[in-house]
């Protein structure tokens, strides 16, 4: 029996014939969503009845990824549902599917919650045409006709069925006068409590017309809404999002509501504004961590159910995706809804870098999820490869081969070496090789093989297998020896190695013994190695001799599929007898990098950028890491904060700047996709991306075009940069630096906002110019400035005029008198500036600033005077305008005893250790030398320090026992924290007299 009515109107009503096409390719949609949630029907509910496979005459098994993402989409309209109908309520539950589609909602909520659907009524609109042929399939079938009862007729013309349990309703959603005369023929208005589901229907309405639903469906009293549709959080230029809307449009159905509503913040505000009194939004990305939505043992299920390793890809696209929860109760209005919460881009300072950019030839680069190795050609020149991974099409055994050579001589003809394999781990170390550990073929199979690549023979030697199968995990250099650390990995679909293996020549991978409990196991984890080895002897000498390696552990991916916000500081010993190495953990505090607007500001753990997953991790200048991509908790990771440079000095991790490639208009560079991406830095520290892409879902798949270049990015943010090249002629610095004499040498330099530069808030970016561009405008009062650096090695050497500017050297000579800075001088800095002021800030090695063109007006303030000029614990950097505050009648300054001194050419200043001074230009050019020198025999800083600025040793162990000393009182109520730690700083003070 078909039921239908004899007062049918028009097929498409009202609308023109392009319309209706248009109308048609909407519904089309339906057919590859129903696909997709039969697969995952199949894989993942084989306990329950399936009802999609009356609608899908042929079961497709859909990707791991797609498969993963409709589960998602299902389960959490699932979720919506059975909350809607387990609460209490004395009206008749109404769920109205709007743009339904083929979903067979109604029959597994009968199925699954039957006990609380007796009094509820589930009601399916969408287009007439494809209600038409639902109601036929419906009726035609038994299994989903028997749990109907009192199956009836109506003269509604729009209501195709209709019985106690469920009702069809063929309408246009525009048409809300007709859906509502057509849902009152099938229940009380009053006395009916609704939830609507709008599951990616909506956002191919016209927006106006959208917000008309979600704008009348608030209007019927009580009731509810889930929307569940696109958005793109980070801007459509983002890799994902370019491919999604391009998907849609290629079908010819685009996203209308996600320019209008792009985010959040954007859905929270629309729903807001069309009457709902309460609305809660989150990503489905937020959606897969939240326990409420999805538990921790269900979530591990899921990886048992299919094997699964798509996770930066289900990130990208659960990011992207949105579910919005609105009620028009006004009573659930005092409940958290949507919140602001301290984001990325207020607490982390952004630097637009300068990005060289190199496209591939066709399919020529297209790897994701490799592993870099470096070594040399027959000529000595270095190259890079970038080994195995994933193809446009299978695992690769290839490699990509990349160097800065224009030839590369000798390096074909591999030996047979390591089957193909992706999610392996490559380390160098040093002249003992590149060791290979691990990797997989399918998410369900890891692989133990090791393997060790000669730098010399470019050969492959078998090593001893991993004790276990392996991959996603991690693996660095342990200081400069021939061993290396691993941490983490997967062993297979849905276990997680908890240990940690030591790496030795000869004797093969090693368990550590683990202490402390902070570690929580993960895989996809950051893992960095300091250089630096300390040799310690125990005053037992029964204990003998150990040697200790340090590092950094972040983020990584639970066993439950969700990031750890853990970041670890490890040190692993290694004793000299034969007991196993020892491995201990301890966390560090998260500190947001001050800005202009927030000082210090913790991240908050829900926002963390510095817990990720997938990301890459680099060694950088002193005890700084650098974290390239991947993904993070809760959130998109926005272009601005991909990369990231840390200080890990102490027992906070700082952030100290967030770099993005500056995208040049003359030559365009398409924005990357850091994930599986493999990277790299060359010897002048930038860093190079290789290689990186994504599957995008069911909607493509997103090559990088192309190698990046980003300068600069492993030397220390805090100062400006120079790119060197040759130079033929002479300066002459007391003849006003003429233009012509080198104008094609490449300089970066501070380009300012404003002419008070602030280190803090970040308010100038680095850019590189060539010199004579620079000169030109520097010397017409542009806001620039350029601190020069070693030329052969940035990173490793102090400035040094004679080596770094020949040209220069004969033309600035310090007098005689001065010949105690000659010989210990430390470095020698050339500085060029325009109408710039330099920022508030202390030198902790004495040094003589000497004025070469144009004149400069000095501030400085003696070392008591610290406590007033608000530096941060930690920093040598304030953001006091100090020049400003002095032509004022604040008295910020009161307690202060400035100095001033104006120099012009020919003026030497001396500038004694830890004075706090600033610096404003009285000409439009000015041209300085500043040489450093050591005026101690010990107590510097150890380690690197290129630009002898670290504050000294004592302080910064200081500052870890200061942290220890306030630990030890955190459980002490605050006014007795207050009495000891005060009567402590009150000694501590005493002792710097005595």
């Amino acid at each position: 029996m078909v039921l239908s009515s004899e007062n049918d109107g028009p097929k498409g009503a009202g609308r023109s014939a392009r319309q209706q096409v248009q109308d048609g390719l909407v519904m089309a949609t339906n057919s590859s969503s129903i696909v997709s949630k039969r697969s995952v029907e199949r894989i993942y509910y084989p306990d329950e009845p399936h009802f999609f496979h009356f609608f899908v005459k042929k079961f497709q098994r859909r990707a791991p990824l797609i498969n993963r993402g409709y589960h998602l989409r299902m389960h959490i309209i699932d979720v919506a549902v059975r909350r809607f109908l387990q609460r209490p309520s004395q009206k008749k539950k109404v769920i109205v599917n709007l743009g339904c589609g083929s979903d067979v909602l109604p029959w597994q909520c009968l199925t699954r919650y039957p006990d609380h659907c007796h009094h509820a009524k589930f009601v399916d609109i969408d287009f007439p045409d494809l209600m038409t042929k639902k109601s036929r399939i419906v009726q035609e079938t038994p299994e989903l006709l028997s749990p109907l009862s009192g199956i009836k007729t109506t003269a509604e013309p729009h209501v195709l069925f209709q019985s106690d349990e469920y009702a069809q309703i063929g309408c246009d959603l525009r048409d809300l006068t007709n859906i509502e005369r057509s849902l009152s023929a099938l229940v009380s208005l009053p006395d009916s409590e609704f939830l609507f589901i709008a599951e990616v229907s909506i956002t191919y309405m016209e927006t106006e017309a959208a917000d008309g639903v979600i704008r009348w469906a608030s209007s019927l009293g009580q009731a509810e809404f889930c929307l569940l549709e696109q958005i793109v959080p980070d801007g459509p230029d983002h890799p994902f999002a370019k491919t999604m809307l391009r998907h849609f449009e290629k079908l010819k159905t685009p996203l209308k509501s996600v320019s209008t509503y792009p985010d959040l913040e954007a859905q929270y505000n629309r729903f807001y504004g069309l009457g709902w009194a309460y609305t809660d939004v989150e990503s489905l990305w937020q959606v897969w961590s939240n326990n409420q939505w999805l538990s921790p043992d269900k979530r591990k299920m899921l990886d048992r159910i299919e094997p699964f390793d798509e996770w930066e890809e289900f990130a990208l696209f659960a990011s992207h995706y949105c579910v919005v929860t609105a009620k028009t109760d006004a009573a659930c209005s005092s409940s958290t809804g949507f919140s602001r919460t301290v984001s990325l881009n207020s607490v982390v300072p952004a630097v637009s870098a300068l990005t060289q950019f190199s496209k591939y030839e066709g399919s020529r680069g297209q790897r994701r999820f490799g592993a870099t190795m470096a070594f040399k050609d027959e000529l000595g020149q270095r190259v890079i490869a970038n080994t195995f991974g994933l193809g446009t099409s299978s695992r690769l055994r290839s490699y990509d081969l990349y160097s800065q050579a224009v030839v590369l001589r000798n390096i074909e003809g591999y030996h047979p070496g390591p089957p193909s394999r992706m999610c392996h781990a490559v380390t160098s170390l040093g002249s003992h090789g590149n060791l290979l550990s691990g990797g997989r073929t399918s998410p369900g199979t890891a692989l133990r093989d090791c393997w060790l690549f000669s730098k010399g023979t470019h050969s492959w030697t078998q090593l001893e297998d991993l004790p276990i199968p392996l991959y996603r995990h991690v693996v660095t250099r342990l200081g400069r020896s021939n061993m290396a650390l691993l941490i983490g990995g997967k062993t297979g679909s849905s276990s997680i190695f908890g240990g940690c293996l030591l790496y030795r020549p000869g004797s093969g991978w090693i368990e550590c013994k683990m202490v402390g409990s902070e570690y929580k196991p993960t895989f996809g984890a950051a893992l960095v190695g300091f250089s630096e080895v300390n040799v310690n002897s125990d005053r037992d000498p029964s204990n003998g001799t150990h040697v200790q390696f340090r590092g950094i552990l972040a983020g990584g991916l639970l066993e439950d599929g969700t990031v750890a916000k853990q970041v670890l500081r490890w040190n692993v010993l290694l004793p000299t007898d034969d007991c196993n190495p020892i491995i201990a953990f301890e966390s560090l505090v998260g500190e947001g990098a001050p800005s202009s607007d927030i000082d210090s500001t913790r991240v908050r753990s829900a926002d963390d950028p510095v817990s990720r997953f997938g990301a890459s991790a680099l060694l950088g200048d002193g005890d700084h890491i650098v974290l390239v991509g991947g993904v993070v908790s809760g959130d998109i990771l926005s272009k601005k904060y991909e990369i990231l440079v840390i200080d890990v000095s102490g027992f906070e991790y700082r952030i100290l700047a967030a770099y993005h490639p500056a995208i040049s208009h003359s030559l365009p560079v398409p924005r990357p996709l850091l994930i599986g991406v493999s990277v790299f830095t060359d010897r002048s520290g930038s860093l190079v991306i290789l290689g990186g892409g994504a599957t995008c879902f069911s909607m493509g798949t997103y090559w990088n075009e192309g190698c990046y270049s980003i300068l600069h990015v492993l030397a220390n943010p805090n100062k400006g940069y120079t790119q060197p090249s040759a130079s033929n002629h002479q300066w002459n610095f007391f003849q006003t630096l003429e233009v012509a004499k080198e104008p094609q040498r490449q300089v970066t330099i501070h380009k300012a906002i404003h002419s008070k530069m602030d280190f803090n808030a970040k308010n100038f970016v680095y850019v590189t110019v060539p010199f004579g561009d620079f000169m030109q405008s520097v010397s017409e009062g542009n806001k620039m400035y350029l601190r020069a650096l070693s030329e052969d090695q940035p990173a490793e050497r102090p400035a040094n005029l004679k080596t770094d500017f020949p040209q220069l050297a004969d033309d600035f000579q310090l007098p005689e008198e001065l010949s105690l800075v000659t010989e210990n001088a430390f470095s020698s800095v050339l500085r060029i500036s325009g109408s710039v002021n330099m920022w508030l800030h202390y030198d902790v090695m004495a040094n003589v600033y000497s004025q070469v063109v144009g004149s400069k007006r000095l501030i400085l303030f003696p070392p008591s005077d610290v406590t007033h000029l608000s530096f941060a614990p930690g920093s040598s950097s304030s953001s006091v305008d100090v020049f400003s505050e002095l032509e004022s009648p604040s008295i910020s300054l009161a307690q202060t005893h400035p100095h001033e001194a104006v120099l012009n050419p020919g003026d030497i200043l001396f500038l004694p250790p830890l004075w706090p001074h600033t610096a404003t230009p009285l000409t439009d050019l000015g041209v300085a030398v500043n040489i450093f020198f050591r005026n101690l025999e010990s107590g510097y800083s150890s380690g690197r320090d290129v630009y002898g600025n670290r504050d000294l040793a004592g302080y910064e162990k200081g500052r870890q026992d200061v942290a220890r000393i306030a630990n030890a009182f955190s459980k002490i109520p605050p006014e007795m924290r207050g009495f000891y730690i005060t009567r402590l700083a009150d000694e501590l003070k005493q002792k710097s007299v005595e």
